[in-house]
This record gives C-alpha cells, structure tokens and sequence, in this order.
C-alpha cells in the first residue's frame, strides 16, 4: 500500500493513514474489512476510526445494527487544512501585538531535523519583492531537499523574491543553469571543495545549512553588521565566479 505520508501534514500518524486510506478505497464498509486491507488489528482499526470522527476525517452510519465507515473526499482534506490557516489568521492580530511589546531580539536561533530545515527555508523566503544571495551546491540543495525544495521554489516565485547564487562548478551543479529563469535566479560557479551545506543572505540575517540526510540542521544569525559583512564577502565571489 502506498504510504501517502504526505498527509502526516494533517497531523495524522502512520496507522490512521493506512486507515483513511483503506477506507477510502473501500468506499462504505466495516470495521474488519477496513482492517484486514490496512493491515492493522481489528481492535486498533476500531479504535483509530474513531479517533478519526473526531477529526472530521471518517464518517459512519448504522445499517441494520451494523456500523459502516466511509472516508471522507479527498478534496475535503484541503478544506481542513484552509480551516487551519484561517484559526491561525483570526489571532496573528492579537499575536503580532504581543511581539510589538517585546523588544527587538537579535542573536542565534538553531533548528534540528527535517521540520527545523523547513523553517529556515520558510524564513529566508517570507519577505515578498525581496533579494537572497546564497553560496552552496544548487544540485544538493534541490536533492537533498527534495522533500521541500519543490515547495520552496514555488513561493519564492509566488512571492517574485530573486536569487544571486554562487554554485561548485560541477556537471550537476552546471545542469541545473538552466532553470535559472524559471527560478528567478542567477548562478555562478566556482572551483572549490564540494560541501553538502549552504548559506543564504536575506534582510538582515544570515542561515546556514547541512543537507545531508543524517545531519540536517541549521541556524540564522539576526544581526544587521554580520549580515552586511557575509554580503560583502558574498559580492566579492560572486564577482569573479564563473557564468
């Protein structure tokens, strides 16, 4: 069965997506069938539709004393996602006012794992009409980070934010060049040690990043004279990197 782990997004584990997901096939049925083509044991198949009630994720009707199940339509599963984000827009007024209140903190912030990489890259992309410079493998960025790159790319254009890049000249790095217009962007490369890991300017702040896949992290430095400087040095190697 297809994992569709993509809807872990719906804050839904690896047994209640088998569930949704048998059911869903199934179309209106019972308990043991949802079961026995989940593979999960009937008593937990019980007990993870209900749980998915609660959701609004599963629906269920007596026929005849009998309890039949039925997932709800996929395209109600973007529905639930939209209700999400419109609770979270109701009180970013009230949240915003309470980060006014606060002084204005500058410093180091750490992110760790998959879901840490994620912020970072949302940061560096939240600001619309804006301008990031990075330096790092535009190949093992798009690889390594697959899981969200695609994502990435489509706000960064969405938001018409542009890219100056400077890339290790290699046939993969090289490959990517011509995407350049679809990305917004302009890579340039140079003749030095390859690295799984990138740094990105942006505002006034600097993140760094490891993509490899045991070791993905990073941090962002807030601070307007070391982001200034990182620019500065960015500027002079991107001047005398390659097109």
């Amino acid at each position: 069965m297809e994992d569709f782990k993509e809807l872990k997004e719906l804050n839904l584990d690896e047994n209640e997506i088998k569930i949704y997901v048998s059911a869903l096939k199934l179309g209106k049925s019972k308990c043991e069938q949802i079961a026995k083509l989940s593979g999960v044991i009937r008593t937990t198949t019980y007990s993870i539709l209900q749980k998915l009630k609660l959701k609004g994720i599963i629906s269920n009707i007596l026929i005849d004393n009998i309890n039949f199940f039925e997932a709800i339509n996929p395209d109600d599963l973007l529905e639930k996602l939209e209700e999400k984000k419109q609770k979270i827009k109701s009180i970013l007024p009230q949240l915003k006012k309470l980060q006014l209140n606060e002084k204005k903190s500058y410093g180091i912030t750490f992110f760790e794992g998959r879901e840490g990489v994620k912020s970072v890259m949302n940061d560096i992309i939240s600001k619309p009409n804006s301008k990031i410079k990075t330096v790092g493998s535009v190949y093992n960025f798009s690889d390594n980070l697959e899981f969200f790159s695609k994502e990435y790319f489509r706000k960064k254009k969405e938001r018409n934010i542009v890219a100056e890049s400077v890339s290790f000249d290699r046939i993969q790095d090289r490959g990517l060049k011509e995407f350049d217009k679809k990305y917004l962007r302009d890579v340039r490369f140079m003749d030095k040690e390859f690295v799984k890991s990138g740094c990105f300017i942006y505002e006034n702040k600097v993140a760094f990043l490891t993509y490899e896949d045991d070791n993905q992290k990073g941090f962002i430095i807030e601070d307007e004279q070391i982001s200034k400087l990182v620019e500065y040095m960015f500027d002079a190697l991107f001047k005398e990197s390659k097109k």
